[in-house]
């Protein structure tokens, strides 16, 4: 641990440079980090307006400080605050470029809240700092406070919430709640799953349903009826899971025993279409826009891009460091960036084609089991373009990460 500590503080203080090497058909000319280059080449005509983007993006994202530029304390109320501190940032969702959604534990108690927090414009203080971005540190009252155990929180739409808990006292429950946040709105449903762990949750926006990954099954429940099918993943628990894109027919579901199960919901059986197969137990999963790419991430530190047409690994992302958590992977608006938080709270983000690893972040404290890091990322926060910035959750507090204006300039 202390080897480790040292190593951190040191990557603070240094360049943290990627430690894994990259295969040579994915390596990037010398051309591709030069601004110049890259713009005499797209007047040239050798490169498209999208590459010229796509570059310009990458460019920007290996500038990115190593240290945060902006750090923000989070109060869980302003009424309260001097009874309540937040503990500890568990997990941060984007709802929109403008407003980000967060679960907060809170010091000394079992009690967890979920705060939404707005994203603002604000002129940077330092003349070599781009991002132009702030945020409120007082929910007001856009926040709310759970009387169970979070286990998994899943964002319906801008004003609603689902998520999954463990009543603390008398019999062991497991509850769904979804709850409204919007100005005026008094949703609140509760549904009871007996004496099951759960482990995950996901929202269906093309129907009025959503999953619950539990132990060696996953649940499907329809929010107006109220009637509950148990899907069948081979008695594994259920630790991840994602509904397809378009039109929200299939459920992909990321199982204790390393395997990613694919259930066509329009299908009388329970049993799964398809099946994929990773190093470990899968503990996280994504899937494109174009419903034919999955991303999943399983407990060994193994990322890999999955071709669900062909059932096959089209790229690896290679560099994390995983033994035994169950760590989320996300992937940015835009579909160019993966990135992700290891076990030593090293975030780290790789090109989403080519699998090349960008940019390696040490976290700004020493961070355990209980205290991890949670990471947002957008190129186009506020929506801005160009506004290219990486959000960590970590305690009560919200580290800003920011690129310089004096972009890759190398003589060539």
């Amino acid at each position: 641990m202390k080897e480790k500590e040292e190593a951190r503080k040191s990557d603070l203080l240094n360049l943290v440079k990627p430690r894994t090497e990259t295969p040579r058909r994915h390596q990037l000319s010398v051309y591709d980090n030069c601004l110049p280059c890259v713009t005499c080449n797209f007047q040239q005509g050798l490169l498209s307006r999208r590459q010229l983007d796509h570059t310009i993006h990458k460019i920007r994202l290996k500038n990115l400080n190593t240290t945060p530029q902006t750090r923000i304390q989070i109060y869980s109320d302003i009424r309260r605050d001097w009874l309540e501190r937040l503990e500890n940032a568990t997990q941060l969702e984007m709802i929109d470029n403008k407003h980000i959604i967060g679960l907060f534990s809170l010091k000394d108690s079992m009690i967890q809240r979920i705060l939404w927090l707005k994203l603002s414009d604000k002129p940077s203080s330092n003349q070599k700092d781009r991002l132009s971005l702030s945020i409120d540190p007082f929910p007001s009252c856009r926040y709310y406070q759970s009387a169970v155990k979070i286990s998994s929180m899943s964002l319906i739409d801008k004003d609603s919430v689902l998520y999954t808990g463990m009543v603390y006292t008398g019999t062991p429950e497991s509850l769904v709640f979804i709850k409204g946040f919007g100005e005026g709105s008094s949703r609140y449903e509760v549904y009871s799953l007996g004496q099951k762990a759960t482990w995950t949750c996901a929202w269906n926006k093309h129907a009025n349903q959503f999953s619950v990954g539990s132990e060696k099954c996953g649940l499907l429940l329809d929010v107006q009826t109220r009637r509950l099918w148990e899907i069948n993943t081979h008695n594994s628990d259920v630790l991840c899971q994602v509904f397809s894109k378009q039109n929200g027919n299939c459920l992909y579901s990321g199982t204790r025993n390393s395997q990613i199960f694919t259930h066509d919901l329009r299908s009388i059986s329970t049993y799964a279409v398809n099946q994929l197969t990773q190093s470990s137990s899968v503990c996280g999963l994504q899937l494109l826009q174009n419903d034919v790419h999955l991303l999943a991430s399983d407990v060994k530190g193994q990322v890999n891009l999955w071709d669900l047409r062909t059932r096959k690994v089209v790229t690896e992302y290679l560099g994390m460091k995983n033994e035994y958590l169950r760590i989320p992977i996300h992937v940015d608006q835009s579909e160019e960036i993966v990135y992700g938080v290891d076990q030593e709270g090293y975030t780290r983000l790789w090109c989403l084609q080519t699998g090349e690893l960008l940019k390696n972040f040490p976290p700004p404290m020493a961070t355990s089991y209980d205290f991890f890091p949670s990471v947002l990322y957008s190129k186009t926060w506020n929506d801005r373009q160009g506004n290219t910035g990486l959000l960590m959750g970590l305690g009560d507090k919200v580290y800003v990460y920011s690129d310089y204006t004096d972009m890759a300039i190398h003589d060539c």
